[in-house]
């Protein structure tokens, strides 16, 4: 592959770009990439840029206005252009290109095959012995699968030190979710079974594991054992049960997908439906931006070729619209897994009323999106009205700063993102105080400010408004880190205390001597209150690892030997600070890594004897 640099401004010359497959790349002055795409013919393609304004797409002519050099990348074949495009979308995010917002790791179910008594568990990735049924697109689903099929053919969910550790039944034993083998309550050649019949149905063998399961419960009942009869109809109930819940069509086998779009406006919704012999076996939905001159053909054809690159591929895709190069894009799923994949737009039959299912789905997306956008409106307004915002734009990202600390010890801030009413996760950020020693809230306040603002200058992704949670105090300390940055006009402030004398909640703001009331559905409060207590939420758990693990720390800090690493074996082994200063001389001996010197030096550093008259 080559990569040739040309003026934006001038048409390329004759001959200046090959009449090959390949990719062509649109920058802007600082470098960014703002448009990738594809072509079976660069030369053709890219001289349809260089035409006059009026001539183009909105669109197309916004993006040329921007745009100040291009590049191209030759390939070899057209099949290789498609996917170098989709990867370069999906890595760099051109903003004039529909780009698909997820990009996470599949999970996978999996049975640990290394111990006597296997453990199911989610992996987002394969390591370690064990069988991995996956990956599936939807975590929610997964994790409703792994609740099912740990209670139904009780299979252990607890690790490998928590059994060893336990002594007595779990609560899952006692209310019929797991078989108990930390106890002895099933022996090891049962378990297997179960772990065999928990097989057969993730890989969708319902029909081999309800007739085995039925035979054994003829068995067990023609030998008089009663209670095991009952325990395996109880175990047949339940597998019918869900095969019926997510029954949907008879007559269909195999493993399908149902990619189904609801466009309107400059909006779209995918619905990607699992099926596997006829039932839904997972569902996930991406809402996309859509410029109006994109037809839909086009937009599920960049979205296939997106999703696909990661997402484990069916035999057969069902699709709403039939896409651009649609026969391209089945010659690269099928070069992808190695079979034959077919890509179908149903009319009728069984395959239509999947695809229906799809629609509906997708269509309820888009308009529980809408209305989410629709919320949003009048809280702007509002917010905007309450910190007289002057800044440009409209007021969507919103940030709260939160202080988690334990009498001035262990201090750290957390920092969350709101865009548009919703949580944007990847902004969210944690800050261990440095500046600041002893119980100081206003002062921490003022370093985590001071260093998001700071950063935020030289990144140029300021917030639109910032929310402190506390009173006045913490709020004036804010107000003089954005006068001393000099982003008045461009950042928000405002604070909000917690409830104190049945008055309520208060919200302080820079220029209003005393704290404002609203009523407590105002959706402003509601808002605010939203986003301190998730900044709360996100602040403590990262304040209690911190806690735990300084503390950890501080009970062997002295003991020679035992540094980080050997430190966390050892919590991990004993679970706490509290167990391990217990924990006999024997006990620790027993930890990997911690000879029997070592383990009389941790005894004795935790049981030094009192000095004589205490």
């Amino acid at each position: 592959m080559r990569t040739i640099r040309f003026s934006a401004k001038v048409s390329p010359g004759p001959g200046a770009v090959p009449g090959s497959p390949g990719v062509y790349l649109f920058r802007d002055g600082d470098g960014k990439i703002l448009y990738v795409g594809k072509a079976k013919d660069l030369s053709k393609r890219v001289r349809s840029y260089f035409l006059p304004a009026h001539a183009l797409s909105a669109k197309t002519a916004l993006m040329m206005s921007k745009a100040k050099t291009f590049e191209y990348i030759l390939t070899d074949t057209e099949k290789e252009a498609l996917i170098l495009e989709a990867t370069l979308i999906k890595e760099h995010r051109p903003k004039y290109n529909i780009c698909l917002r997820d990009d996470k790791a599949y999970p996978f179910l999996c049975i640990h095959t290394g111990h006597a008594f296997p453990r199911i568990s989610i992996q987002r990735k394969r390591s370690g012995k064990g069988l991995y049924m996956g990956p599936y697109p939807s975590a929610r689903a997964v994790r409703e699968t792994l609740r099912f099929v740990s209670a139904a053919f009780g299979l252990r969910t607890c690790t490998d030190t928590a059994m060893k550790r336990r002594g007595r039944p779990c609560l899952r034993f006692q209310i019929n979710l797991c078989s108990g083998p930390c106890v002895g309550a099933i022996s090891r050649q049962e378990y297997q079974r179960r772990v065999t019949e928990a097989e057969m149905f993730l890989r969708g063998r319902t029909g081999s594991l309800l007739r085995s399961l039925k035979v054994s419960m003829k068995k067990a009942a023609d030998h008089l054992e009663f209670e095991k009869a009952a325990m395996l109809r109880d175990r047949i109930r339940a597998v019918e049960n869900v095969l019926e819940r997510q029954r949907v069509s008879s007559g269909v086998s195999g493993l399908w997908e149902v990619v189904a779009m609801a466009a309107e406006g400059d909006r779209a919704a995918v619905s990607v439906l699992g099926i596997r012999d006829g039932a839904v076996i997972s569902q996930e939905v991406h809402v996309l931006d859509v410029p109006g001159e994109e037809s839909h053909a086009s937009v599920l054809s960049l979205f296939m070729r997106q999703h696909y690159l990661s997402a484990p591929i069916p035999e057969l895709v069902l699709v709403s619209t039939e896409p651009d190069e649609q026969d391209l894009i089945a010659r690269w799923l099928s070069g992808q897994a190695g079979r034959r994949v077919r890509i179908h737009r149903p009319r009728r039959g069984a395959r239509f009323q999947l695809l229906s299912l799809g629609m509906n789905n997708a269509w309820h997306a888009l308009r529980l999106h809408g209305d989410r956008e629709d919320e949003w409106g009048p809280v702007e307004a509002a917010l905007r009205n309450l910190v007289n915002w002057h800044g440009k734009g409209r007021l969507e990202h919103v940030e709260c700063v939160d202080i988690s600390t334990t009498q001035g010890r262990h201090p750290v801030g957390s920092l969350v993102a709101f865009r548009r009413g919703r949580p944007l996760k990847k902004a969210y950020r944690h800050y261990n105080i440095r500046g600041v020693t002893g119980i100081d809230d206003y002062a921490m306040i003022e370093e985590v400010v001071r260093r998001r603002l700071a950063g935020a200058c030289e990144k140029g992704n300021l917030p639109d408004m910032m929310v402190m949670d506390g009173g006045a105090g913490q709020l004036n300390r804010a107000i003089g880190v954005v006068r001393e940055l000099g982003l008045d006009e461009k950042v928000a402030l405002a604070s909000l205390a917690k409830e104190s004398c049945e008055e309520g909640e208060k919200i302080y703001l820079p220029d209003r001597t005393e704290p404002l009331h609203l009523p407590r559905h105002d959706p402003v409060l509601l808002f605010m209150q939203r986003i301190r207590d998730e900044a709360h939420r996100f602040g403590i758990t990262f304040h209690r690892k911190k806690r735990t693990r300084q503390g950890l720390q501080t009970g062997l800090v002295n003991v020679r030997g035992v540094g980080p690493a050997r430190q966390r074996v050892l919590l991990r082994h004993f679970g706490s600070l509290a167990r391990l200063k217990k924990a006999s001389v024997e006990d620790l001996s027993r930890v990997k890594g911690v000879s029997s010197v070592l383990a009389r030096a941790i005894y004795q550093h935790f049981h030094k004897e009192e000095p004589d008259g205490l």
